[in-house]
């Protein structure tokens, strides 16, 4: 494979990763979070995040064998010499957009998170410092002073 063949692979996968996190921002929006969607998303991320970093691999691996620096240095000098270096450039720009585009649904996914760890955090004060006791069973019979039997 020819190295603007193999930057070519490495935008596709990139272009592919950024869809992934928007459909993971239109998730996150939803009001209710559709947990079989988000597995099958994070397992979609997750296969493409591993061959993100195949990918890189590969790149590292023709890098040394030409003797260029590896890494972002090597791979521009390379794609300058190919004459693909809008091809490159074009990379760098998707990288630095699914950067963003994480940051941004961590945001959304702590926004989701914080009233959820609120809310753990007031029924365990309610409850006393543990629910269940050693055997896994009730440690008590009144949550708050409440009986629950009643």
């Amino acid at each position: 494979m020819s190295f603007p063949q193999h930057l070519q692979a490495r935008k596709q996968n990139l272009e592919e990763f950024v869809a992934l996190l928007k459909e993971e921002q239109a998730l996150y929006s939803t009001v209710t979070l559709p947990g079989d969607a988000m597995m099958a998303l994070a397992e979609r991320k997750s296969a493409m995040a591993n061959k993100a970093e195949e990918l890189n691999k590969l790149t590292n691996v023709g890098l040394a064998r030409l003797n260029y620096p590896l890494g972002r240095e090597g791979a521009q000098r390379l794609a300058q010499e190919q004459k693909c270096l809008p091809l490159w450039d074009e990379i760098v720009d998707l990288a630095m957009k699914a950067k963003v585009q994480n940051e941004v649904n961590g945001t959304l996914l702590q926004m989701r998170w914080e009233p959820t760890k609120q809310m753990s955090a007031l029924l365990q004060k309610l409850s006393g410092s543990s629910l269940y006791g050693p055997d896994g069973k009730s440690a008590r019979n009144a949550i708050g002073g409440v009986n629950t039997r009643a």
